[in-house]
């Protein structure tokens, strides 16, 4: 069994609080026949519709191709965090790619936060972009190695966060089971994505929206081909 289709019906969100609290998008046409456009994105995930979205502001005529639903695989999959760096810390990425190119990744990752801000406060203020992010310790040695890494990303990062003990921990979570948290200051802070945010980027363009025009979006077929830069359906 795919567990990604385990609870699913095609073209469908499964039930959720993030399905239930978003506002649906109508069905998307199936692609018929022959379209042409300068460029075609397979997926309607995060990766595809930054890119369709990135490529239409530019101008070029875009088609975003997907097999199931926006957002329907990771990219609607998760708890819609966004936060500073990458699933490996600073010094081990310094160790295996040298610091210069650990500086470059991590100036990467804080432009994306960026990025995502502008993208949410433009084309979807109704998913409520909610900037903070905070790291809780379940233990002393990981309240330890914790702090340890905000102050080195403070001394050679120029990144600010607050580091709060276990009492000052409890007062806010209402739980005395972590011994310690680091909050990012408001200036620093990253952020929470719902789905609706995903749902309001891949709408249809509607005047007064702030999507552009040029940016369709279709349903893939089961048999697609490509010949000389124009998409077929294979079986029609």
């Amino acid at each position: 069994m795919n567990l990604l289709f385990s609870n699913d019906k095609r073209g469908q969100y499964p039930d959720s609080w993030y399905a239930a609290t978003a506002t649906p998008l109508d069905p998307f046409p199936t692609l018929k026949g022959e379209i042409t456009a300068d460029a075609c994105v397979v997926g309607a995930g995060y990766t595809g519709l930054s890119t369709a979205l990135h490529l239409a502001e530019k101008g070029y005529s875009v088609v975003v191709l997907e097999a199931q639903r926006v957002g329907f695989g990771a990219s609607g999959r998760n708890g819609g965090q966004v936060g500073h760096g990458h699933n490996m810390d600073q010094p081990s990425l310094e160790k295996k790619l040298g610091k210069s190119d650990a500086r470059l990744l991590w100036d990467i990752a804080e432009e994306s936060i960026k990025i995502t801000r502008d993208l949410a406060a433009k084309h979807a203020p109704d998913a409520l972009f909610k900037p903070g992010h905070a790291s809780a310790y379940f233990s002393q040695k990981e309240a330890d190695t914790g702090r340890r890494g905000y102050e080195y990303l403070a001394a050679n990062y120029d990144f600010e966060a607050e580091y709060l003990d276990r009492s000052a921990t409890a007062d806010i979570i209402g739980t005395d089971q972590y011994y310690g948290m680091a909050e990012t200051t408001p200036d620093e802070a990253p952020g929470e994505t719902p789905a609706e945010m995903k749902i309001e980027i891949a709408g249809p363009s509607t005047a007064g929206r702030g999507r552009p025009a040029a940016w369709e979006v279709a349903s893939i077929v089961n048999n697609l081909e490509m010949r000389q830069g124009r998409l077929f359906d294979a079986d029609g």
